[in-house]
């Protein structure tokens, strides 16, 4: 699987998308928004909670592009 890597608010964060925080790397599953202006970011072993302006790096999957034969 390719990734494309880029770098998003905390709150922009999508499912799918993986990212670093506190030396472990994270899969997020879906963000949502938790009070005063925190992120909270679902993953399959816990929650992840951020300011939701925080500047994260992800590596977000790249779908594969259908390709069509041509004859």
């Amino acid at each position: 699987m390719d990734f494309n890597t880029l770098t998003v608010d905390a709150i922009d964060i999508r499912g799918g998308d993986r990212f670093t925080h506190h030396g472990r790397e994270w899969t997020a599953l879906y963000v949502q928004r938790g009070w005063y202006r925190c992120a909270e970011i679902v993953t399959s072993t816990g929650t992840v909670w951020m300011t939701a302006d925080r500047q994260v790096e992800v590596r977000r999957p790249v779908k594969p592009v259908a390709r069509r034969e041509i004859r």
